[in-house]
């Protein structure tokens, strides 16, 4: 009967033992995807914070403007093409359409991709949000804002 008993004690102690690492998997799994949630929530935070920061220096400069008396529309305060092309110099990526004039007509008209455009061809051509936002001189936030609704109008 001892023997029974003692047979007993030892398949439940092992039993016990292999409960107890399953549970020991399972908090490790727990803690990882913690860890993970951490990181997202991380990234989160600092996409915010930039953005924040860019919407901050937007509205200074329209409160800037505005206190000095000039009431100009908010796409005049930012930095116009002419601007942006020289603050960065190194990007030649401008395309110029020349359209077909009459032969009688001398002046040309040249045409700007907008920014916009400009966002999508760079992002097609594989640069990041980063890169695209140093070289057309806006804030990362507006470029990777209108990347996420160009992929969602697909």
């Amino acid at each position: 009967m001892a023997i029974a008993f003692s047979l007993l004690s030892l398949c439940l102690a092992g039993f016990l033992y292999m409960r107890m690492q399953a549970a020991e998997q399972q908090v490790n799994k727990l803690e990882q995807r913690l860890q993970e949630s951490d990181h997202t929530r991380e990234q989160l935070e600092q996409s915010l914070l930039a953005f924040a920061d860019e919407m901050k220096e937007s509205n200074e400069r329209v409160l800037k403007h505005v206190s000095n008396g000039e009431h100009q529309r908010t796409e005049d305060i930012q930095p116009s093409v002419e601007e942006r092309k020289k603050e960065s110099l190194h990007n030649e990526i401008e395309t110029e359409y020349t359209p077909p004039l009459p032969e009688n007509e001398v002046e040309t008209v040249t045409y700007e991709q907008s920014p916009q455009a400009k966002i999508i061809t760079l992002h097609n051509q594989g640069l990041s949000s980063v890169e695209i936002a140093k070289q057309l001189n806006m804030g990362k936030g507006e470029v990777e804002l209108f990347i996420k609704f160009q992929q969602s109008s697909k």
